[in-house]
């Protein structure tokens, strides 16, 4: 589990330190929002909903080495899935957490084509007192990943004691596809002049770390296609 030492100024400046690339540390608020988006992660773990967790913080725990860091939660629930229900676990986290305070939901999307949600928790900052919040996104959806395994809640930016939570992920493999698929700006991917270049960097960026790693193109290209399949119904 994430000990509360993860939670105090000490803790936070040395990881920064260590991180340190020359002359430059990591940033300490973005240090903060990191390590508090894995404990967000840990604690809906805990609640006991099924849900795969993908997107760009998920290679904080895929790859051995920390390339960028990365500050909200993407996770991936079945279609059927309630969200009064979500909304009354969510309830009972913040209830029973010493680190988040409140919840609420934003720009809720139900069709018959896609289904969607956006929670933001809300913590109050240990560096500067200032209430800040941890993004979670879900979309709600058939699993299109071809590969899935059980990685531990745990990295370098962490604190751990006793049991290590455990989350299904996609492979390597599955993060790499589901990422190509932004670039295709026309249909399945990131549209061009709408605001959004840093998002595509970041995904660039991803897509060049995730290749280094990539055992088997085979699962690449049919995770590529379902994705890719899921992604158009969208549109």
């Amino acid at each position: 589990m994430i000990t509360e030492k993860n939670f105090s100024k000490d803790w936070i400046f040395n990881i920064c330190n260590l991180l340190r690339k020359g002359k430059n540390k990591a940033d300490p608020e973005l240090t903060e929002k990191v390590i508090i988006a894995l404990f967000l992660l840990e604690s809906i773990k805990n609640t006991g909903l099924k849900f795969i967790f993908k997107g760009g913080t998920a290679l904080l725990l895929l790859l051995n080495k920390i390339h960028r860091f990365s500050i909200d939660i993407d996770i991936l629930v079945e279609r059927d899935i309630n969200n009064s229900l979500l909304i009354k676990m969510f309830r009972d986290l913040v209830n029973g957490s010493n680190i988040f305070y409140e919840f609420e939901e934003l720009d809720r999307i139900s069709t018959k084509i896609i289904k969607k949600t956006h929670f933001k928790f809300y913590y109050k900052s240990i560096l500067d007192g200032r209430n800040k919040y941890i993004l979670l996104d879900i979309v709600f959806d058939a699993n299109p990943f071809i590969e899935l395994i059980e990685k531990e809640i745990s990295c370098d930016l962490l604190d751990i004691d006793g049991e290590i939570i455990k989350v299904s992920v996609p492979s390597i493999e599955g993060i790499l596809a589901d990422k190509l698929t932004a670039f295709a700006p026309n249909t399945t991917g990131i549209p061009y002049g709408v605001n959004k270049e840093l998002e595509i960097i970041k995904q660039l960026f991803d897509i060049s770390i995730l290749f280094n790693d990539v055992k088997n193109l085979n699962v690449v290209s049919e995770t590529f296609k379902n994705v890719a399949i899921q992604e158009l119904g969208y549109r």
